[in-house]
């Protein structure tokens, strides 16, 4: 677990230094993709036998990648978009979706785990299976933040 969270500080610094206000978006749609195909692959390759080094291992890094990555970004461009006296707020309010969110997503994995038995290899299967399906909606989604941005900036005046 420890390179994909290395992994994840990787991806968010990228963003965060790399990535200008206007492709937040892109590098919403691009993490949630890394991220939903490493879930795919866990889901369509894990077996009984041990792959560290051949699953585990590059799987775990490019999901980290991803997230970090897609979190930054969301992180980035919500508050890019704040006007500057609703900062506080703003920022705040993100942090508490942020939560809620963590909470709502281990909720759902004991959920699914509790429904096959937390020894029953199925269960994990499900569970990024759900992962999967989530990054795919939130790539999905990831355009809408460009012109929600695009609506709330000024445009200069030629």
């Amino acid at each position: 677990m420890t390179p994909g969270a290395f992994a994840a500080a990787v991806g968010a610094t990228v963003v965060g230094r790399r990535v200008g206000p206007r492709a937040q978006w892109a590098a919403v749609a691009v993490g949630s993709a890394l991220f939903a195909a490493s879930c795919a692959a866990m889901y369509l390759l894990l077996d009984t036998e041990r792959a560290y080094l051949t699953l585990w291992l590059p799987i775990g890094v490019l999901a980290g990648f991803g997230i970090g990555a897609a979190l930054t970004a969301i992180s980035n461009a919500a508050t890019a978009s704040l006007e500057p006296h609703r900062f506080a707020s703003g920022s705040g309010l993100l942090m508490t979706t942020r939560q809620v969110g963590g909470a709502l997503g281990i909720a759902a994995l004991a959920a699914i785990l509790e429904r096959h038995g937390s020894l029953d290899d199925q269960g994990y299967l499900n569970v990024f299976l759900t992962c999967a399906v989530g990054s795919v909606a939130a790539m999905a989604v990831a355009a809408t933040i460009r012109s929600r941005a695009a609506e709330r900036r000024p445009h200069p005046e030629r």
